[in-house]
């Protein structure tokens, strides 16, 4: 009778164990799901790590940012509209300062540094550039939430503000346009 009290004992230990594991990792080091969450971690070219959970309800909340517009600007260091479309944001990350994040994230796959460098430097691109094998995963949870096409056009500008989503542009697009969302961003 006590043996059999042992395994019973021991078995739902053993099957309660395995239930209360909340964290799992899924396809590689930079994502993971946690309680009905995907966080995303985005790395920069000089290895600044950006953590961006999506929540169950379509927020994309992006850590240590609380308060600010980011603008998340999916591009590719090739693309004519995403060269136009760097200078634009450098400056609307210099004037509203404080206020306003931009994240690049590059969509292509093996890209040097010294090539993103020279995008960067040629474009005036003063803002982070994630290089992280998430960003393609990232980026088709972007589109699906915005309801994008399945060709993924470039660049889209995707605007949030505490996690919520406020707009997004395909193209590269007036400044005036950008400015107006991140103006009404904080009307709000």
């Amino acid at each position: 009778m006590k043996l059999k009290s042992v395994l019973i004992l021991s078995s739902l230990l053993l099957f309660t164990s395995g239930c209360d594991d909340k964290e799992k990792e899924i396809r590689d080091a930079n994502t993971m799901v946690v309680e009905q969450k995907i966080i995303y971690n985005l790395m920069d070219t000089n290895l600044n790590s950006y953590e961006i959970e999506e929540k169950k309800d379509g927020r994309f909340i992006t850590k240590g940012q609380e308060g600010k517009v980011i603008i998340f600007d999916f591009f590719t260091t090739w693309c004519p509209s995403c060269k136009r479309i760097a200078p634009v944001l450098t400056h609307l990350q210099e004037k509203y300062k404080n206020k306003v994040q931009v994240i690049g994230v590059l969509l292509e796959d093996n890209v040097k540094k010294e090539i993103i460098d020279t995008f960067k430097k040629e474009h005036n691109a003063q803002y982070p550039i994630s290089i992280s094998r998430s960003n393609r995963r990232f980026a088709k949870s972007i589109y699906a939430l915005i309801q994008g096409p399945s060709s993924m056009p470039i660049p889209l500008l995707v605007l949030f503000k505490d996690g919520k989503y406020l707009n997004h542009h395909i193209g590269s697009i007036p400044q005036e346009m950008l400015e107006g969302d991140i103006k009404k961003a904080f009307k709000k």
